[in-house]
């Protein structure tokens, strides 16, 4: 989960499973352009990550996180 969407400034990941290790937290743009990637560890069933998108510019992003061969992606918007 992604939110809040729309944010200007900080976006929050929470991630609910049993697996825990290296999580790689990736933002796009729409074009498929890699903006940002970050490294975490998962050490308990939910994590909550904050990520800094102040610097973003407005407009759709795409939130990507991979664990243990696992990918999810989710949209958050930048006003």
């Amino acid at each position: 989960v992604v939110y809040p969407t729309p944010t200007s400034d900080v976006i929050n990941i929470e991630i609910n499973n049993e697996f825990k290790g290296q999580l790689t937290l990736e933002i796009t743009d729409i074009t498929g352009k890699v903006i940002q990637t970050q490294v975490t560890e998962k050490q308990l069933d939910q994590l909550t990550h904050k990520i800094d998108v102040a610097a973003l510019s407005s407009g759709f992003y795409l939130m990507k996180v991979t664990q243990n061969g696992h990918s999810a992606a989710a949209k958050f918007v930048v006003e």
